[in-house]
């Protein structure tokens, strides 16, 4: 069995493509745990890969640097790197810890502390790294394995071309019906819907958080949303969000 990895910073929008892609291989999937079982998350289960009736491909998501201490490395056999850009993850960030820290924490110092690390403390500690690091390790491989990059951006604003051109690089047979049929159902009203029964059930879920932090109006499933300002936390910070960013920002033609 080959593995090719799901791969992204964290928060750039991967468990949304984990939607898509199950959906598209499953058709409509009804709870998250499918998902999970389809496309599996290397941060929550471990992957047999020497479980010899297992044959082929199978996705797996990850948020790992690609390196040598990568889960299964040697068993690689392409990738699709999921890139969005950072200001976005910092703020889908922000509520996620928000989802995980009760008692609150300083927002202004979140934010700071990612500029200056190019990302955040517990992700560097985790063997993420930063998000100019993440990217780099990634961008190494592609230089030996197939691979296909994809654009956050892109798929908000054209899901069904991104996913035309995924099933492409997956050479999996491509049907237009399923695929309209897994963007409708892996839609953030969707999938907030799911992780909102789920929550409201008790039940496992693959959504982080509890019930208490949803009827408190903090979900996983956020907005989603692309081209955001820092400037409701601080009118500095876009300025020095975007001095900091601005080389590696070129680089990838975010500044176009």
């Amino acid at each position: 069995m080959k593995v090719i990895w799901l791969a992204a910073y964290p928060k750039s929008g991967v468990t949304w493509l984990q939607f898509l892609l199950a959906n598209y291989i499953c058709d409509n999937i009804q709870d998250s745990m499918s998902v999970l079982n389809r496309i599996p998350d290397i941060h929550r289960q471990q992957l047999n890969v020497d479980d010899p009736t297992l044959t082929g491909n199978v996705l797996c998501k990850t948020h790992f640097l690609f390196d040598d201490r990568h889960p299964h490395h040697e068993h690689t056999a392409g990738f699709i790197y999921l890139l969005r850009h950072p200001k976005d993850i910092l703020l889908s960030n922000l509520n996620y810890f928000k989802l995980l820290s009760p008692d609150g924490f300083d927002k202004r110092h979140f934010v700071i502390d990612f500029i200056n690390k190019m990302g955040f403390s517990e992700w560097l500690q985790k063997n993420f790294g930063s998000w100019n690091e993440h990217i780099s390790t990634w961008m190494a491989l592609a230089n030996k394995k197939p691979h296909f990059y994809l654009r956050y951006e892109q798929l908000h604003t054209d899901p069904y071309g991104c996913m035309e051109r995924i099933i492409d690089f997956l050479r999996m047979e491509k049907d237009q019906d399923r695929i309209y049929r897994s963007i409708e159902a892996s839609s953030f009203d969707s999938m907030k819907q799911i992780e909102r029964r789920e929550k409201e059930k008790g039940c496992e879920t693959l959504f982080p958080g509890k019930k208490k932090d949803m009827d408190a109006g903090t979900m996983f499933v956020n907005k989603g949303k692309t081209g955001q300002s820092l400037d409701s936390i601080g009118p500095d910070l876009d300025q020095l969000f975007d001095e900091r960013f601005e080389h590696v920002l070129d680089m990838l033609n975010y500044n176009v």
